[in-house]
Formats: structure tokens, sequence, C-alpha cells
């Protein structure tokens, strides 16, 4: 059997992050390994080094800030950055590039598929 996809949520709060974090608990194949409350963006490159993600879920008002922040990405690993939007159920997957790839409207099934496949990229 294949590893799953490991996980870091950050600053997925209210009732949207709760949906998250229940809809990624279900999943056999992802593994929740660091959970970040918001403001502590601070800390993520250091917890991205310690907990080794292939993913982080990130809840934001607004992705363009993570081109900004090469740091975030400058991990000894692969990582992607799949930012959800407010409360607008959009999303878009940023990779070590940094690329950003549009995600579109997400819903259960659309997240869970975006969190596999860049657990595997």
């Amino acid at each position: 059997m294949a590893r799953g996809s490991r996980v870091a949520l950050m600053s997925c709060s209210g009732v949207l992050g709760g949906v998250i974090r229940e809809l990624l608990a279900r999943q056999p194949d992802v593994e929740v390994v660091r959970d970040l409350p918001p403001g502590q963006e601070h800390r993520l490159a250091e917890e991205l080094r310690r907990s080794r993600p292939d993913v982080v879920v990130w809840h934001l008002d607004d992705d363009r800030m993570l081109a900004e922040h090469p740091e975030y990405f400058g991990v000894d690993h692969t990582t992607s950055v799949l930012a959800v939007y407010g409360d607008s159920g959009t999303g878009s997957l940023w990779q070590l590039r940094p690329q950003r790839a549009e995600l579109g409207e997400l819903g259960p099934s659309t997240l869970v598929a975006a969190v596999r496949a860049a657990g595997r990229a």
C-alpha cells in the first residue's frame, strides 16, 4: 500500500476550517501532522521543516501574499500549499517553484482529490 498524504493545516478556523479538518480526518490515506491556528504564520517555515508535510492546506482571504513569501516554500523537501479562500469555497494550488494552479470551486470530493494530488506531486 502506498504512503498517504501528510498534511499541515494553517489558519483553518471557523466553520470552513472545521469542515476541512473533519473531512481530512475521515480519509484513511491522509494524516494531519500539524494544525497551526491563525496568527502563527511566522512559525510556518520551521514547522514545515519539523513535520515534513506533503501539502499545506491554508485558509486565506487572498493567496497572492504567498508569492511574496518564498520562505514558506524553502524547505528541504517538496511542499505544496493548497489555499482555500475565505468562505467562498474556491482555492488554488501553489508548489515549491512557487507556481500557482487555479483549482476553482472546491467541494468535499474536490478538496480531498486536490490534497491527494498535491501529496503525490
